[in-house]
């Protein structure tokens, strides 16, 4: 009660201020152009610093659509400039009909964004019509968080009791040498949170990959414990999941919240992606924050791939996915287990488990080279230019395009012993 009062404060203060710009711009027209121009200007500059504060205060931990807010003030706009109309055709004060409008037009965008705000969080907070017998399990790896686990789980718990959904949470432990692993264990005793402890630090792709095979099916959401992925979050992600999407992931607007040095690299790592991997999209901006469906965690499941990066091996299934927009947050506490040295290492892998483009690049290249330096070679030996440097150029030319062609092999290797599948099915209709 006391998040929705203050979001009410905030938006009737942003109608205040939005409707002090109407009036000063109208004021400010009015001597110059008609009372209908004035108003009409006044109120598409009242709408847009509304949508301004809208989007960036009052609504910024939500998802603030555009398309209805132009809607909303579209209406706005009309029914004052049709009020300001009808009241000085009747021979009111251009000035006393400006007021009666940006009243009236007040009260309406109020009921306007009053039901907006209550449809979303009925639908996205409540979520009303339940999954019949599927299960919904949500993966939290865990490293050293004994600073903010407490809070984390304090309010996913909230979620869940409002979740009309049958959920439970699965946190995995991964080798933390503080506190961590005994809180999780106090976590424990609700019947509805389990727990998994690794015998030491595998890293977070291994804790994922430990903890979806531990899921007795349904649907998961993996998220990290820091508060940078609201856990408000999760009934928007389970209402895209209703609609038939298998995949839902969460991606950032920005990486404001990160150093110049992790957005580097992160741009670096998707220019990278975009680059060297042609069999799928990899989506930007969007970490391991996401939902699985229960198809695709079967077929994840039934790979055992664990050469691969899972988020790249989510978007190579295939399967119907969505992007839900969100603003991440900086970290509560504790310090980030990501650098720009694991990201680099995060994009090695990558390319290895997913790419054998690298190996056909550097066939090429010493296919040419060897090419070039035979000419070379051949045109100096015609005019009785030959040199011991002609040879040993061309010795090592020949030693790398023998090791294009060991490469080769080695790469077709790769994708034979590969546990993906050469396809996924989506239906069989016979």
């Amino acid at each position: 009660m006391q998040k929705i009062l203050r979001l009410f404060i905030r938006y009737l203060s942003a109608g205040v201020i939005a409707t002090l710009v109407h009036f000063v711009v109208f004021i400010c027209l009015l001597p110059y152009y008609s009372p209908t121009s004035s108003t009409l200007c006044a109120a598409i500059t009242g709408a847009l610093v509304a949508y301004c504060l809208s989007r960036h205060w009052v609504f910024a931990q939500r998802d603030c659509n555009c398309w209805r807010f132009v809607i909303t003030a579209t209406s706005q706009v009309l029914c004052n400039t049709l009020i300001v109309n009808l009241l000085t055709h009747w021979g009111a004060p251009a000035l006393s009909a400006q007021i009666v409008a940006t009243t009236a037009v007040t009260l309406q965008g109020f009921m306007i964004n009053h039901f907006w705000y209550s449809n979303m969080t009925s639908s996205a907070r409540l979520c009303a019509e339940p999954l019949p017998a599927m299960k919904l399990t949500i993966l939290v790896p865990c490293f050293n968080e004994q600073c903010v686990i407490t809070e984390f789980h304090s309010r996913l718990m909230a979620i869940i009791e409002r979740l009309n959904t049958n959920t439970e949470v699965l946190y995995i432990n991964d080798g933390s040498q503080d506190q961590t692993g005994a809180i999780i264990d106090q976590f424990s005793q609700d019947p509805r949170v389990t727990s998994l402890h690794l015998s030491r630090n595998f890293g977070k792709e291994a804790a994922m990959r430990a903890g979806v095979n531990a899921v007795q099916g349904g649907a998961v959401i993996i998220m990290d414990c820091d508060l940078q992925d609201p856990p408000e979050l999760i009934p928007l992600m389970v209402q895209e999941w209703r609609k038939g999407y298998e995949i839902v992931n969460m991606q950032r607007r920005s990486r404001r919240c990160d150093s110049w040095a992790k957005r580097m690299a992160a741009q670096l790592y998707y220019v990278t992606m975009d680059q060297l991997i042609d069999d799928f999209e990899v989506p930007r901006q969007v970490s391991d924050f996401r939902l699985i469906g229960p198809n695709a965690l079967t077929a994840i499941r039934a790979m055992d791939d664990n050469a691969g990066v899972l988020k790249l091996l989510v978007s190579w299934l295939g399967y119907p996915s969505t992007e839900v927009n969100y603003d991440r947050k900086p970290r509560q506490a504790g310090r980030t287990k990501w650098s720009p040295l694991a990201l680099l290492d995060l994009c090695v892998d990558s390319i290895l488990a997913f790419s054998t483009r690298p190996l056909r690049m550097y066939s090429y290249l010493s296919v040419t080279s060897f090419l070039l330096g035979s000419l070379w070679t051949a045109v100096d030996a015609t005019f009785g230019q030959l040199t011991q440097l002609h040879l040993l150029v061309q010795s090592i030319l020949l030693l790398c395009l023998g090791t294009a062609v060991v490469g080769e092999y080695v790469g077709r290797v790769l994708t034979v012993v590969n546990p993906r599948p050469n396809a996924l099915h989506k239906r069989h209709q016979p």
